[in-house]
């Protein structure tokens, strides 16, 4: 009889319900999806915006920055608020993502990402980055999806 040592099983052969639930897959194996949301220490319905930073995250590992997006609760009615997403002090947008008036109540602005990698030791900030006026504007909101490596 013959015997073999290796087998190569076609891409998409093997699915999610073919893994049993106690299958034992090793965490490294895995892609850890984290989200953070970032509210820049503002309640839904209080406070004058202002420019800042908020410190969320030291990467321990490997990531990729997969989306970044922006909104306010209340956008007011007269507003201009730039947004950014700073790695080490530098951005990772292609621009500014910008939320004005016109921009309706908690819709999700997208920001373009230029440079999505984060190695270990790497560090986020969400940032306010501009007010240019923000008459009724409240609550505003970062929310930032990252694919880390197992550690």
């Amino acid at each position: 009889m013959g015997s073999f040592n290796e087998t190569t099983i076609k891409a998409g052969t093997v699915v999610n319900t073919d893994i049993s639930n106690g299958a034992g897959i090793e965490a490294s194996k895995l892609q850890h999806q984290q989200i953070f949301v970032i509210d820049f220490g503002y309640l839904d319905a209080a406070g004058i915006i202002v420019t800042g930073d908020v410190t969320f995250f030291i990467a321990a590992a490997n990531c990729e920055i997969r989306s970044v997006e922006v909104w306010c609760v209340d956008t007011g009615t007269s507003t201009d608020i730039d947004f950014d997403l700073l790695k080490n002090g530098g951005t990772v947008l292609t621009s500014q993502v910008k939320v004005t008036n016109a921009t309706s109540d908690n819709t999700k602005v997208s920001g373009n990402i230029a440079s999505a990698s984060l190695v270990s030791g790497d560090v986020l900030k969400a940032s306010i980055a501009t007010v240019t006026s923000n008459t009724g504007a409240k609550a505003p909101r970062m929310m930032i999806h990252c694919d880390t490596a197992y550690v």
